[in-house]
């Protein structure tokens, strides 16, 4: 019934764009893969972070693949089960895709028809482009781990990009500057964060033991003596309470 009311409420020349066909928006964190684990036979060994994220990853996948499947057949409905540019039939996601280009070209003032073997040309340029270009961020992204691996082989990495502290420090900057600088830069702002908060708590301390000190000092025992700053120091009542034993101390000083 969803399908139907999709296909019923939309419009042939806005049904999608090919600029978004397909498109996938999934964050992968592959520049902060482990590095591989073996186990005593030599074979690579998931730890349960790894199998829960490929379990995510693939749930994904599924799910995409179901919308995918869903937005094709309401686009085929939508046109009567054929393209509008050639009068051929429709059956399946190329011949969506095949549409999807030609109104692409239409809309970008082209002719669908006799413009549509340049644009897919041009297409193909543009995903061979990109793929080249995914394939030097994977190199970089390898060759960085390793190199933080090599600089700082105590550090787990898969706990370090765990801690959401971590990540929200890092931002975007993922990718763009060496992790071994950002985890640099990272242990230096939290190292100063954590000395400012040990001296706040040592300055609160040494004013609580001072405050101490200074009540403690206005009301000695009667074997002692008062100093001139306790003395200074006192109250009127307090004074006038111990102006004898002030009288003995001002011999002392």
């Amino acid at each position: 019934m969803e399908e139907n009311k999709t296909a019923e409420t939309t419009d042939n020349s806005e049904i999608g764009s090919h600029a978004d066909a397909g498109q996938n928006n999934e964050v992968v964190d592959n520049e902060f893969s482990d590095t591989p684990k073996t186990n005593e036979a030599g074979k690579p060994v998931q730890t349960k972070e790894q199998n829960s994220e490929n379990a995510r990853r693939r749930r994904e996948a599924e799910r995409k693949a179901e919308l995918e499947a869903t937005r094709t057949s309401a686009i085929i409905e939508a046109l009567g089960g054929k393209n509008p540019y050639t009068g051929e039939s429709m059956s399946d996601a190329t011949d969506v895709e095949e549409f999807l280009d030609m109104q692409a070209i239409e809309k970008n003032g082209g002719d669908p028809l006799t413009d549509y073997a340049k644009y897919q040309k041009e297409k193909r340029r543009k995903d061979e482009a990109k793929n080249v270009k995914s394939l030097e961020e994977d190199e970089w992204f390898k060759s960085d781990l390793a190199s933080f691996i090599d600089k700082y082989p105590d550090v787990e990495v898969d706990k370090l990009v765990e801690n959401e502290d971590f990540r929200i420090f890092v931002g975007k900057r993922v990718g763009e500057i060496p992790l071994s600088d950002l985890y640099e830069a990272y242990v230096e702002v939290t190292s100063r964060a954590e000395r400012r908060a040990e001296e706040k708590a040592a300055r609160q301390l040494a004013n609580k033991n001072a405050s101490v000190g200074a009540l403690a000092g206005t009301n000695p025992t009667n074997d002692s003596y008062f100093s001139k700053e306790q003395v200074k120091s006192m109250s009127q009542k307090d004074v006038a309470k111990n102006l004898d034993k002030i009288r003995e101390s001002m011999k002392k000083w």
